[in-house]
């Protein structure tokens, strides 16, 4: 028994990791972090995949949102395996969470099982312990987006290329990462060609590489097409979808040009900056020539994310998977640098023990940061809005003003959007205008969509009750 455990502690480590994590993450569960409007897409086309069999939005009972394949920046494999896990559980925000857990775990377990067949138990331990600890792991993991589900496509894709030398398997698992989340994962592309381009083959080996990479991805954008493209021989539907991709954040050189100076002071950016900085090191004594592809298409798809993090308003999310990266190899780079100057530290405890020390170290600050000043932000106004209409309006017409993610969470089949989501063409009308008017309106306060709404309102509807930002109206008799 007591052999068992001594030759599984590794495991038995990580399975009480995962299990301390779920008994942290289940008590706010649907409320930390709050939903949010990248949460409602999906949450949208998941629930109509699961009653409808579409994946697009209804703006109103029977009226298909025109264009689904701008509302994607949540793709498939995550809506999907979301809309069959209603299938099985019923639909329901806290399933929605709860898949999400799921996958959680899965990326958890994968990283483990990765690191391990590239480096050592020991290390993937230490991957493991820095990633579970670190805050963004869960402000975007929780909610229903496509980051972690991705990161677990990308994790074997890496394995299959990095361990398994199989450039098939690696671009066919990249191409179910980038239609997992595109907006972060069609950085893969440009990253891996580069990264392939540096490997020690003759050149024309190398461009085959490539090819095979860009062959292997075609799977995944084909299903794609067939799942959220309902016209694809239309050129003008190909030109809809690469305005999209040149400017999805509608935001200008100027916003870029703010980002620049007002976000590079983020203090999660000169956190990394100094682990970019340990791992440029760390790089430059290493010889193994599979562990160097590994470093440098974590540095290439690193400075790709943080271009594009640059022309958003200045979205931290799309920094997140090159984080994870960055943490996953730095156990590596550390023992690499104490390996080599490790005989400076004058003490023979500490140095023997002293990358169990630093990763521990590092993990605790994590830790602390994630309970204290991490923006997790908890809310649980939209569930307590959306709880309110289904308990005393259940069947009635009701429409939101300004809420997505109110409107998702309705039971009524009756619902209404109307909604102006950043980069895309607005999402259902103005209700005020409807014959016969909605019975209910649920309007987000903090709008401008209310503000030009407010006074139609107030002529057509009387306030029933607030909650938090939430206004609800009834029709006047």
């Amino acid at each position: 028994m007591l052999d068992n455990v001594k030759k599984y502690q590794t495991e038995i480590v990580v399975a009480l990791g995962l299990l301390i994590m779920l008994a942290w993450a289940l008590p706010t569960l649907t409320t930390k972090p709050k939903i949010w409007i990248d949460e409602a897409v999906p949450l949208e086309n998941a629930r109509n995949m699961y009653l409808h069999g579409r994946l697009n939005a209804l703006p109103a009972p029977g009226v298909w949102y025109a264009q689904p394949y701008l509302l994607q920046q949540t793709g498939y494999p995550v809506t999907l395996s979301l809309a069959a896990f209603f299938k099985v559980f019923g639909y329901g925000f806290t399933q929605a969470r709860a898949a999400m857990l799921v996958w959680i775990c899965i990326a958890l377990v994968t990283l483990f099982a990765v690191v391990q067949s590239l480096f050592t138990k020991e290390l993937a331990l230490w991957s493991f312990l820095l990633v579970i600890s670190f805050a963004s792991f869960y402000a975007n993991g929780r909610p229903t987006t496509g980051e972690i589900p991705g990161f677990v496509f990308l994790l074997l894709a890496l394995y299959f290329w990095l361990r398994r030398s199989n450039v098939w398997l690696t671009g066919f698992l990249m191409g179910f990462a980038v239609v997992s989340k595109p907006s972060v994962y069609q950085l893969l592309i440009p990253a891996i060609t580069l990264t392939l381009l540096l490997q020690q083959k003759p050149f024309i080996e190398r461009f085959k590489d490539i090819l095979r990479v860009g062959i292997s991805m075609l799977p995944a954008a084909l299903l794609w097409v067939v799942f959220v493209v309902p016209q694809p021989f239309s050129l003008t539907t190909w030109q809809t979808i690469a305005a999209f991709f040149a400017h999805p954040f509608g935001t200008t050189a100027e916003v870029a040009r703010l980002c620049l100076f007002g976000h590079l002071a983020q203090k999660t950016l000169l956190y990394f900056a100094v682990w970019i900085a340990v791992l440029i090191a760390a790089f430059r004594t290493e010889r193994d020539s599979r562990i160097r592809l590994f470093y440098w298409f974590t540095f290439i798809y690193g400075a790709f994310a943080f271009l594009y993090y640059l022309r958003s308003p200045g979205w931290l999310h799309y920094i997140l998977i090159a984080e994870l990266l960055i943490l996953t190899l730095l156990p590596h780079a550390l023992k690499t640098l104490l390996e080599k100057y490790g005989h400076l530290i004058p003490a023979s405890f500490l140095r023997t023990h002293a990358l169990a020390l630093v990763i521990c170290a590092i993990a605790l600050f994590q830790i602390v940061q994630l309970n204290t000043v991490a923006k997790l932000y908890t809310s649980d106004s939209v569930i307590r809005t959306a709880a309110y209409i289904n308990e005393h309006y259940p069947h009635e017409s009701v429409a939101t003003i300004g809420t997505l993610t109110v409107s998702t969470l309705l039971e009524t089949e009756n619902r209404y959007i109307d909604y102006n989501l950043l980069g895309v063409p607005r999402i259902g009308s103005n209700p005020l205008v409807m014959k016969p008017l909605p019975l209910v309106i649920v309007a987000d306060e903090s709008t401008d969509d209310y503000l030009k709404a407010e006074k139609a309102l107030a002529d057509a509807y009387i306030k029933v009750t607030t909650i938090d930002i939430f206004g609800v109206y009834e029709v006047k008799k």
